[in-house]
């Protein structure tokens, strides 16, 4: 049975000076000293502290649930981390610590215990739809990763990410369920950029509903000679060129050619005649 110490600021003491709790950790007994709050909740807050080992310390956050709620909340993000994500945590979610119980007393009544795991930066939140387009990809991916694997987050929005440079990490795992069939199409889901395609279609909405808060993709589009394109991704003088041929002569550059020699000999009769040619076609 590992040990968990928990120093609290003295200005922010929900708790007591220091809280001893007892559960499973993957370096024993551990010391943390919490530092900066970062988020309170209906059932659990959350800390950035620091662990007390002198040659590596680390920082982490301390996720501390209260009441009956949140041990059953404590208890089925422990699970989900352990066994549906323990293969991709340091990668994908943060590396989980270690779970720690409280033993209810009666000057701290609600305290159950809580989470301590790798600190992996901050969330962009709102601003998750300004995030460099690499990002955006590398996001989609991680989230589409989870979804193959079976685990459906519950609540997957720019507060459910967090970064620290280039390396992202999605969290809060307590809405979280592990029987997930994806219905996306794997193998056709449209790239970023491209036009937004139907939730119908799409099927997945956690993921569609991740895309579209980041602007993944296109809503609005321009319809040129039966090809439909991106606002921000129009063809180009060539490529208009080769669409017109596409359309007006199913592809043939010759016969395309030869209704423009045609085209120049009417106009060249015209001129000739001193008359203006009205809209050739």
């Amino acid at each position: 049975m590992a040990t968990l110490q928990l120093h609290i600021p003295r200005n922010s003491r929900s708790l007591g000076a220091s809280e001893t709790l007892h559960g499973h950790c993957v370096f024993g007994s551990l010391s943390v000293n919490l530092d900066r709050f970062l988020h309170r909740g209906d059932i659990a807050t959350i800390w950035h502290g620091q662990t007390g080992e002198v040659l590596h310390p680390r920082e982490v956050v301390v996720k501390m649930f209260y009441g009956e709620d949140g041990k059953r909340t404590m208890d089925h993000e422990a699970d989900m981390y352990d066994n549906h994500l323990s293969t991709v945590q340091g990668t994908i979610v943060p590396e989980l610590y270690g779970t720690f119980e409280a033993e209810p007393t009666p000057d701290k009544p609600n305290f159950r215990g809580c989470l301590v795991m790798e600190y992996c930066g901050t969330s962009p939140g709102q601003n998750i739809q300004s995030l460099p387009k690499a990002a955006k990809d590398e996001l989609f991916r991680l989230a589409s990763v989870l979804h193959d694997m079976e685990v459906h987050h519950g609540n997957l929005t720019g507060s459910s990410v967090v970064s620290r440079g280039h390396a992202f990490r999605i969290v809060g795992f307590s809405h979280a369920s592990s029987r997930h069939k994806c219905p996306r199409p794997r193998a056709e889901s449209p790239p970023q950029g491209s036009i937004e395609p139907a939730l119908s279609h799409f099927s997945c909405a956690e993921l569609f509903h991740l895309a579209t808060s980041m602007n993944f993709w296109c809503k609005s589009f321009v319809t040129i000679y039966g090809k439909t394109f991106p606002d921000n991704a129009l063809p180009s003088t060539e490529e208009m060129r080769k669409l017109y041929i596409e359309c007006h002569f199913d592809g043939d550059e010759h016969e395309y050619n030869e209704f423009q020699d045609a085209q120049r000999r009417v106009a060249k009769l015209w001129a000739q005649v001193n008359m203006t040619p009205k809209v050739f076609l």
